[in-house]
């Protein structure tokens, strides 16, 4: 496996990893709506839940971020890889955003 190829596959876990935050996101949100009462247990472990998974995606990511500052992808490539090249890149510009969001 080439190192390209190692990069994005866990730049994909990573996605993954976002969106399983965002899962438990929305239903820690829906625990708080909810009208029968604060079900205290079941929302710390859905908080530890999240706050372990955006550890690993802390970690994943910074792992990958120097790899893809030296790395040129498609330089000789066609224009179909280079337009989805920068679609993932805008994707992550939009995972950053939202994590910084999160975190601060």
């Amino acid at each position: 496996m080439t190192s390209s190829t190692s990069t994005i596959d866990n730049l994909e876990s990573a996605e993954e990893l976002l969106l399983k935050v965002i899962d438990v996101s929305q239903e820690l949100v829906e625990l708080l709506q909810s009208q029968e009462g604060l079900d205290t247990q079941r929302m710390s472990q859905n908080g530890s839940l999240m706050l372990t998974t955006l550890e690993e995606l802390r970690e994943r990511i910074a792992r990958e971020i120097p790899k893809l500052v030296m790395y040129i992808p498609f330089e000789r490539s066609s224009y179909g890889a280079k337009k989805d090249s920068q679609i993932a890149t805008q994707k992550l510009s939009v995972a950053r955003t939202y994590l910084k969001d999160i975190l601060t």
